[in-house]
């Protein structure tokens, strides 16, 4: 098939134009319209399509069309400027066929007005449902950042496995919303990673995230004599929603989320029969591997009850506190067991009883060395010992002492008593305590830095973008091909993903990786998803 706008050939499994990025035109299909992962989204069979809007264009005589973010199952995705407050909102035009009939826009207008009450800061805030001219549409919270699927895709292409850790804090953060709005009695029915929408860097610990379109598959899923009234995302789709879809409850968003989960954990939802984590990840609790077994159920009834109950087992199953704390038997390759709680130490065993002293031998005495006898040549002094001199000595010096101060005192003055002398105790410096090595608590690695790439950058044909860098998201415009060419994302020093959308209405995904040049001036590796790659210079021409 050839590109209908210029004409290169376009390769069989590809969506968008190698050349221009024009979409490539679909057959009609009754599974509804292929997602950026080449999902279908299933929907009744629409015919007559929601309005394809320019940049310019002034919807409802209040938003500015600036321009598209995308197309599924159930309608175009705009970005918009609504005129009255001056904020940038999504503006979502749903499939007229969808909602055909006054039974099903008062079903529309009750489940928008429903989910506009859902107010949390991981849900997606919707701020209008109404229609114009016929035309049925949803005004929502715009969010910066790109999709989980662009996240999932930038890691498989730097090789970057998903920790348990990371895909267990992201399923919590999605069930803290899942709980509110269950709470509300909305069900959200078509959960998968297009649907999610991240603020943070997964990768370094945060977890921010935001689920969109909750109410919109139930108010377009009604039953009518062209369909089921089936609406959903396969594989992510509980079985019930295809048999029975307005008993769905929240089960259905619970086996969704557990599809998800699988695929952060292996990659790809399973095709086909579900191989079992641990044998490919050994890293993986067993508690993990069950819990999702479990939310997988065909049976509604055996998945988790509640999102309280899902996220405490998770929880559980990282802590080591599940019903089996490593892998069980029957696995080909069984990893290391998750950490379990301490086990208190044994009581001491108590004290031997001393042991007798052993005896010494006896040993011969040693006789006295008798004194010298006194030399009578020397008189009585030199018949004292060495001992009775030093005390006839010190004597006669305190007497020589006590005579002096009597003839320097005043006669009136008493004598003083003589003091003794103090006695000095030497106690032995206690010995130096023995020097510990202090244990040193392994650090986290650094997050990825985030910098300005704020100016202008030029790939490598030539063309020149001009770019806004704020913290996490950019957005660079410029003209390629004289087509007006906007690339919307997140960027660090770790890499980016994107979305690339052309004026002609088509749209790619992309990832890139920063890397420095022989001048250490900062490029930017890219791919896009129909096999295009190039660089970016940023800020630099050569």
């Amino acid at each position: 098939m050839n590109c209908p706008k210029c004409h290169t050939a376009i390769p069989g499994d590809a969506a968008f134009c190698p050349n221009c990025g024009t979409a490539k035109p679909a057959p009609p299909s009754p599974s509804g319209v292929r997602t950026f992962s080449g999902l279908p989204t299933v929907a009744p069979i629409i015919e007559n399509r929601a309005s394809t809007l320019e940049p310019g264009t002034r919807f409802a005589e209040r938003y500015d069309i600036v321009s598209k973010i995308g197309e599924g199952g159930m309608g175009i995705v705009y970005l918009a400027k609504d005129t009255h407050t001056s904020e940038e909102i999504v503006l979502k035009l749903i499939h007229p066929d969808l909602v055909k009939g006054d039974e099903a826009i008062k079903r529309l207008m009750a489940e928008g007005l429903t989910a506009r009450q859902i107010r949390h800061p991981k849900i997606v805030a919707v701020y209008d449902v109404s229609q114009w001219q016929g035309q049925p549409y949803f005004t929502m919270e715009y969010v910066r950042g790109g999709t989980m699927r662009g996240w999932i895709v930038l890691c498989l292409s730097t090789n970057r496995e998903i920790t348990v850790d990371v895909a267990a804090g992201l399923i919590k953060s999605m069930l803290a919303g899942l709980a509110e709005a269950h709470r509300m009695g909305v069900i959200h029915r078509d959960l998968k990673p297009e649907n999610v929408l991240l603020s943070g860097d997964p990768q370094a610990g945060n977890y921010d995230l935001k689920i969109l379109d909750f109410g919109i598959a139930k108010a377009v899923g009604g039953r009518s004599t062209r369909g089921t009234g089936a609406v959903g995302t396969p594989p992510y789709m509980a079985p019930e929603q295809t048999t029975s879809p307005e008993a769905v409850g929240p089960a259905a968003d619970f086996y969704s989320l557990s599809m998800i989960f699988y695929e952060l954990l292996m990659d790809s939802p399973p095709q086909g029969q579900r191989e079992s984590i641990i044998k490919s990840r050994p890293d993986v609790p067993k508690a993990i591997d069950d819990l999702i077994e479990k939310g997988l159920s065909q049976r509604a009834r055996n998945r988790p009850a509640n999102a309280a109950e899902f996220s405490a087992a998770i929880d559980a199953a990282i802590e080591g506190h599940g019903d089996d704390g490593g892998h069980g038997g029957g696995h080909d390759r069984p990893g290391p067991e998750p950490p379990r709680p301490p086990t208190p130490p044994p009581p001491p065993p108590p004290p031997e009883p001393p042991r007798p002293p052993v005896p010494e031998p006896p040993r011969p005495p040693i006789p006295p060395i008798p004194p010298p006898p006194p030399d009578p040549r020397k008189g009585w002094w030199a018949s004292l010992s060495t001992g009775k001199k030093w005390a006839v000595g010190i004597g006669v010096f305190l007497l020589v002492g006590m005579l002096g101060n009597l003839n320097s005192t005043d006669e009136t003055e008493p004598e003083p008593e003589p003091r003794p002398s103090p006695t000095v105790t030497i106690t032995p410096a206690p010995a130096p305590a023995p020097t510990r090595t202090p244990r040193v608590t392994p650090q986290p690695p650094p997050p990825p830095q985030v910098w300005n790439a704020s100016g202008y950058w030029i790939d490598q044909n030539g063309n020149r973008y001009d770019v806004q860098h704020n913290g996490l998201n950019f957005l660079a415009r410029g003209m390629v091909q004289g087509v007006l060419t906007e690339v919307r994302g997140t960027l660090t020093t770790a890499g980016a993903q994107f979305v690339v959308t052309f004026a002609t209405g088509g749209q790619l995904q992309g990832v890139g990786q920063v890397y420095p040049d022989g001048n250490n001036q900062p490029h930017m590796r890219f791919q896009l998803s129909n096999g295009t790659s190039g660089d970016f210079r940023i800020n630099h021409t050569n």
